[in-house]
Order: structure tokens, then sequence, then C-alpha cells
């Protein structure tokens, strides 16, 4: 399964990582991508703050999401 820039866009970040785990088999692979957070604001500090994104995560704060649903 993939997702490359969605999950920044959603009210609940969760549910997408949590049916991503019930979608995806025992050995099989959710790639996903969202932008970093703090150097996407730096990027775009003249232009401001995407309004289409609801949550811009750390890398931490992604990684934390993703752990509570993948062991890997």
């Amino acid at each position: 399964m993939v997702s490359f820039e969605v999950i920044e866009h959603l009210e609940d970040s969760e549910a997408l990582v949590r049916e991503a785990r019930r979608l995806v088999s025992n050995n099989g692979q959710f790639i996903v991508s969202t932008p970093n957070r703090d150097y996407y604001a730096e990027s775009r500090s003249e232009s401001g703050p995407n309004p289409f994104h609801t949550r811009e995560f750390s890398p931490e704060e992604f990684r934390e999401l993703l752990s509570r649903h993948f062991p890997y």
C-alpha cells in the first residue's frame, strides 16, 4: 500500500494508519510520506502555511504515529 503526501490533509491521520494496518498483509509494506514540518515551515516562510494541511508532523511525531500500528 502506498500513500504519498496525503496524511497531512486528513482530519484523522490515525484512521489512515489504522486502516492501512488492517489492509496490509503480515508480510506486506505500507509506504507513506509526509512533509517534514520543520523544513516545510522554513521553506514556506514567505508564502505562509499550506491552507490545505490539517496537520504537519515532525519526524519524531510521524514515527510515533506509525509505530502505534506497525512494528517496523
